[in-house]
């Protein structure tokens, strides 16, 4: 059994912000290492941090990655040359992540009124559950 991953670089996030694409890029992958992933010099940028991992099996990492796609954007990396060729980084959307909170918090009857669901401030953790959930969906 292996482990799927999401990492988080500051630095692609201050680079996606200027030309457009979000600051909320991730890097998600799959590895059947037993140990967390070491963090790599992807992208030309050594300030990764882990966010989260989650034990899985899955068949290849394209079908993780489709399953993701259906819900956030798969940055190809042949139009970002800034990307050097890393595979799994999503752009995803703040809304989509805390209208997943918001619905999740609506189901376990944690919500009221509409004034509360917006009252919480997402956290990069936040957006790696979501991506978690994304990915271990069929």
């Amino acid at each position: 059994m292996g482990i799927i991953y999401v990492a988080k670089s500051a630095a692609l996030g201050d680079w996606g912000n200027d030309v457009g694409l979000s600051k909320h890029l991730y890097k998600v992958g799959y590895t059947e290492e037993p140990e967390p992933v070491a963090l790599e010099d992807w992208c030309g940028e050594n300030d990764w941090v882990l966010l989260s991992t989650l034990p899985a099996e899955i068949d290849s990492e394209e079908i993780m990655f489709e399953r993701i796609s259906r819900k956030e954007k798969l940055i190809d990396p042949r139009h970002y040359p800034r990307l050097k060729g890393a595979t799994g980084i999503f752009k995803v959307l703040q809304k989509h992540v805390e209208n997943q909170m918001v619905l999740a918090k609506a189901l376990d009857g944690e919500i009221s009124d509409a004034i509360a669901r917006r009252a919480t401030r997402l956290k990069p953790v936040d957006f790696a559950a979501y991506i978690l959930l994304l990915a271990k969906r069929s």
